[in-house]
C-alpha cells in the first residue's frame, strides 16, 4: 500500500481514518476480482468440494495422499485440473498442495457454512488424533498442524458434530505438552453446558493438566468438582468408568498433598473399579496399575512399587500403547535405583529415552526427567563426572521447561 512509516504506525496503533480505510478498500477490491474470477471459472460441484476441504487446510497445506485419505477422494484427475487452472498451489518436490489464503477467503465468502459439507474430512481428521499417541513425531506434528487450524479457524463449538474433534484435539494438545491449550479447549467444552457425565470427565481432564503443570492447588478444586459432578449420575458402565477416573484423580490430589493412606484409598478404588468394568486389555487398567505404585512409592513400598510399574508396561506395551510407557519406565528405573538394582534400572532408563525421542522428538521430551535418573544412576555406578554434566543439564532442561510454560 506504499505507507509512510509514520502513516503505518497510526495504522498499527488503530488510528481512524483513510490510512486505516485505504488497505481495506484495496482488500475488498482484490476480494470482488476474485469472486467474479471464481464465478466465470463456472466450478462444477466435484471440485468445489475439493476447494471447500482445501480451506480448512492449514497454509502450508498437506500431501496430497494424506488429503486424499482425510477426505476419501479418489479422482486424482479433478485435483490436477484444479492444479492447471492455477486454483491449488502444488509442490512437485514436496508432493504438498495447498490454498492460496486468497482463494480460501474467497470459498469462506461464497459459502458461509462451507465446513458443514467438509464432514468426511472433519470425522477423519477426529479419528486420526484419537490415534495420536500411537503417531511418531512428524505424524503428531501434521496432525495437531491440521486440526488447531480448523478449531482456531472454522470451529462452531455449539454445533454437536464439533464437539468430538474438540475433545480429540484437547487430548492431542495434552499429549504434546501443550497444557494450557488443551485446558482452554476444555474449559470452552465446559461453557456449552454438556450432561453432567461429560462435564465431569473435562474436569477430571484438566485436573491432569494441573497436575502436569504442577499446579496442585487447581488440581484439587477440579479433582474435587469432578467426583461431585458424576456422583449426581445414575449407575451405568459409563458413569464407572468415569467414577474410576474421578477416583484417581482424587488420589493424585490426596498425593500431593501428603495425605498417603487416602490417596492409596482412591487408587485402589479405581484399579478395583476398572479391573470389574473394563476388559483387561483396557489402558485404563494400565494407568490403574502405574498411579498406584507412585503411591506405594512415596510410601517406601519399593518392591510392591517397581512390581506395579513392570505390571503397568507389560499391559502398554501389549496393547501397543508404547507412545505413553515413557513415565512408566522413568518411575520403574527411579524405584530399581532405591532397590539397589542398577542393571534393572539403566534398561528401563535406555528404553525411555528411546521412546521419549522417537515419539515427542527433542524440543518436546522430558528431557529433564531422563537426565535426572541418568545422573543419578551414574552416581550410583561411581562416575561422578558424568554424573555431574547430566545434572546440570536437568537443571538446564527443567528451567527451559518452566520457561515454556510461560
Amino acid at each position: 500500500s506504499r505507507l509512510s512509516p509514520s502513516a503505518m504506525l497510526d495504522y498499527l496503533h488503530g488510528s481512524a481514518g483513510t490510512v486505516q480505510r485505504r488497505p481495506q478498500m484495496v482488500m475488498e477490491h482484490v476480494l470482488e476480482v476474485m469472486g467474479q474470477i471464481f464465478d466465470l471459472s463456472r466450478l462444477p460441484p466435484e471440485k468445489i468440494s475439493i476447494l471447500k476441504n482445501m480451506a480448512l487446510l492449514p497454509v502450508e497445506g498437506v500431501e496430497t495422499e494424506l488429503f486424499f485419505e482425510l477426505t476419501g477422494l479418489e479422482d486424482y484427475m479433478l485435483l490436477d485440473e484444479l492444479i492447471d487452472g492455477s486454483f491449488i498451489q502444488y509442490n512437485c518436490i514436496s508432493d504438498m498442495i495447498s490454498l492460496h489464503p486468497l482463494l480460501v477467503d474467497t470459498i469462506a465468502g461464497k459459502f458461509p457454512d462451507f465446513a458443514r459439507d467438509c464432514q468426511v474430512y472433519l470425522d477423519n481428521l477426529t479419528q486420526r488424533l484419537s490415534r495420536f499417541t500411537h503417531c511418531k513425531y512428524q505424524e503428531k506434528q501434521v496432525l495437531l498442524s491440521l486440526g488447531e487450524t480448523y478449531y482456531l479457524k472454522w470451529c462452531d463449538p455449539p454445533l454437536p458434530f464439533q464437539v468430538p474433534l474438540m475433545e480429540r484435539l484437547a487430548e492431542a494438545y495434552a499429549e504434546y505438552f501443550m497444557r494450557d491449550k488443551s485446558i482452554g479447549v476444555m474449559e470452552r467444552l465446559i461453557a456449552l453446558h454438556p450432561d453432567p457425565l461429560r462435564e465431569s470427565w473435562y474436569h477430571y481432564y484438566i485436573a491432569n493438566q494441573r497436575r502436569c503443570l504442577e499446579q496442585y492447588e487447581l488440581l484439587s478444586q477440579e479433582a474435587a468438582r469432578s467426583l461431585e459432578l458424576i456422583q449426581t449420575v445414575p449407575q451405568s458402565p459409563e458413569r464407572d468408568r468415569q467414577l474410576s477416573q474421578s477416583y484417581s484423580m482424587m488420589g493424585w490430589a490426596r498425593y500431593y498433598e501428603n495425605r498417603l493412606e487416602e490417596s492409596g484409598h482412591y487408587f485402589q478404588q479405581a484399579l478395583r473399579l476398572r479391573r470389574e468394568i473394563l476388559p483387561d486389555d483396557s489402558p485404563l487398567i494400565a494407568w490403574a496399575y502405574y498411579n498406584r505404585a507412585a503411591v506405594l512409592m512415596k510410601m517406601g513400598r519399593l518392591e510392591e512399587a517397581a512390581q506395579g510399574y513392570k505390571e503397568a508396561i507389560r499391559r502398554f506395551e501389549a496393547i501397543d500403547e508404547i507412545g505413553i510407557c515413557v513415565p512408566a519406565y522413568l518411575s520403574a528405573a527411579e524405584s530399581y535405583l532405591e532397590l539397589g538394582d542398577l542393571k534393572e534400572a539403566e534398561q528401563a532408563l535406555s528404553q525411555a529415552f528411546t521412546y521419549e525421542y522417537e515419539y515427542y522428538g527433542a524440543e518436546n521430551c522430558r528431557s529433564y526427567w531422563l537426565y535426572q535418573v541418568k545422573a543419578r544412576l551414574l552416581a550410583r555406578q561411581g562416575n561422578e563426572e558424568e554424573a555431574r554434566k547430566f545434572h546440570q543439564m536437568s537443571k538446564e532442561a527443567y528451567q527451559s521447561y518452566l520457561d515454556g510454560q510461560g
